[in-house]
């Protein structure tokens, strides 16, 4: 279990109680399947190759985050702000991009379901 799962009750909105320490414990690879991140400030974070699969990530600001490889597959990103983060190979498959804002995100190679497209603004 890392650090932010000591921290992240999965399927409670909690992590807005731990933004600054969020930016000291979120590492490239992270092992953060179904943590529940709703409305988390992770402008900028570094989560390159992080397992995301099934998390709440809605109302997230994920601004300029890196997320490249990362499995996002099945997360909550509505209403997430994307923007010019860099996704690229990352897998979105089944995620919920409904209202997430992908305005100058990389999406090279990118995973994305029909659906994803969709529902997303960019």
């Amino acid at each position: 279990m890392t650090d932010l799962q000591n921290h992240v009750d999965h399927g409670e909105p909690r992590a807005g109680e731990y933004n600054q320490e969020l930016s000291k414990i979120l590492k490239p690879g992270a092992d953060l399947r179904g943590a529940c991140l709703c409305n988390a400030d992770l402008n900028g974070a570094d989560l390159r190759g992080a397992n995301l699969r099934g998390a709440n990530l809605r109302n997230a600001d994920l601004n300029g985050a890196d997320l490249f490889g990362a499995d996002l597959s099945r997360a909550d990103l509505r209403g997430a702000d994307l923007s010019r983060a860099d996704l690229g190979g990352a897998d979105l498959r089944g995620a919920d991009l409904n209202g997430a804002d992908l305005f100058g995100a990389d999406l090279y190679g990118t995973t994305f379901t029909k659906r994803n497209v969709i529902a997303a603004n960019s």
